[in-house]
């Protein structure tokens, strides 16, 4: 830290002389006050880059994410003397949501001349989508259907703890006088940190002569792409080894959440094995989830000894097909041979630090593309023991 220490002692220091000055007898006329605020915008700018490099790695040191921040450009020092901190979590929400945000960020990124400063920017200088624009990824991710339509998607800054939802106990009956027991073991919790979410796309030049509407529906697209099948795929097998744990990493699977279909085996008895292993506060918004394959190339052949087939079809539900009355959502992220039973709603996606944009229109110059580089913090696991998984052989 000895660089930092240093660097930022030096950028007191001159903030501290540039104090002086204003309070001091010289003609404000004598003055280049613009040239003076700049500097002042610019150290700040710097001090604030340094200081949350600083916590970062101090966060890092001790394990977790917390020192990860949100910082807004729009934090500023009054030329006169007075310390003015608006870089509060609240009102860079506010400017994110704003509409006039939103036409900003995306001049900015079409190339039109706009003031740096109105952006909201990372420490790292990549520059904060609206909230707007935020929502529309996230909804079009849950619009591609799997699993992830049906997880739980949050935007929290820093580490998120969520308390573990364990398997529910009964009320019981109480003699009036005695002491009342707990019958609950204490719940614990599952805490959401972050991890750094990258993907490198690239648009024509032509993009800039494009509509701010049409550049909009462009991008987004491209972002509910990568973020789409990232968090889709990570929610059934991410490892928790920097990325998001998945729900087949996530448990410890044995006879009490799990279920073997032996080669001629009977899948009705396993279905119902799994139905029967699920906690009974999980059981409402389950689903049976397997790939195309699985669902068409095994499920959907089963049948019972008189031949009605296990896989039906209702067209008066938002689910068209079902497996022993529970909803079957198709995800192809799930391995072969391989069905999971369970309730997604109680699989938490937490985005601690929202999609940021960088751009370079350097790196495509001969091909007359212009790089984009999206970057999200975000994590996610399941928070309760609320899946039971079927294999066969």
């Amino acid at each position: 830290m000895g660089l930092y220490a240093k660097e930022l002692a030096e950028i007191r220091a001159r903030k501290k002389e540039i104090r002086a000055l204003l309070k001091s007898d010289v003609p404000t006329e004598k003055l280049d006050l613009d040239a003076i605020e700049a500097e002042l915008d610019n150290l700040e700018q710097r001090q604030m880059e340094i200081e949350g490099q600083v916590e970062t790695v101090a966060a890092i040191r001790a394990g977790s994410t917390a020192g990860l921040r949100t910082v807004a450009t729009f934090r500023r020092e009054d030329p006169k003397g007075g310390d003015t901190r608006m870089a509060y979590a609240n009102e860079i929400e506010e400017r994110r949501a704003s509409p006039e945000y939103r036409e900003v960020f995306l001049r900015y990124l079409m190339g039109q001349d706009v003031e740096r400063r109105a952006l909201i920017t990372t420490t790292t200088g990549a520059v904060m989508i609206p909230t707007s624009v935020f929502n529309q990824v996230i909804e079009g991710t849950r619009k591609a259907g799997g699993l992830l339509s049906l997880a739980r998607i949050l935007q929290v800054p820093g580490n998120l703890t969520i308390p573990q939802a364990g398997v529910q106990q009964p009320a019981a009956w109480h003699t009036q006088g005695e002491e009342i027991a707990d019958s609950n073991s204490p719940p614990g919790g599952v805490t959401l940190t972050g991890y750094e979410l990258v993907k490198l796309f690239s648009m024509s030049a032509a993009t800039q002569s494009m509509s701010i509407a049409a550049f909009e529906s462009y991008l987004l697209e491209e972002l509910m792409r990568c973020t789409r099948d990232a968090l889709a795929d990570a929610l059934v097998n991410g490892t928790g080894t920097g990325q998001p744990k998945g729900i087949l990493n996530g448990f410890t699977w044995d006879a009490t959440n799990s279920v073997a279909i032996a080669a001629d085996g009977d899948a009705w008895d396993g279905l119902a094995d799994a139905f029967a292993l699920l906690p009974s506060n999980f059981a409402p918004g389950s689903v049976v989830a397997t790939s195309t394959a699985e669902l068409f190339g095994y499920w959907a052949k089963v049948k019972s000894t008189d031949g009605v087939p296990l896989l039906v079809r209702d067209t008066s539900e938002g689910m068209p097909m079902r497996l022993m009355g529970k909803p079957v959502v198709i995800d192809d992220y799930i391995p072969a041979k391989t069905t999971i039973v369970g309730n997604p709603g109680f699989y938490y996606f937490n985005f601690s630090q929202p999609i940021a944009l960088e751009v370079s229109r350097d790196a495509g110059f001969t091909t007359a593309t212009i790089m984009y580089r999206s970057l999200a913090v975000v994590d996610g696991a399941p928070v309760a023991p609320a899946f039971i998984k079927i294999t066969r052989a």
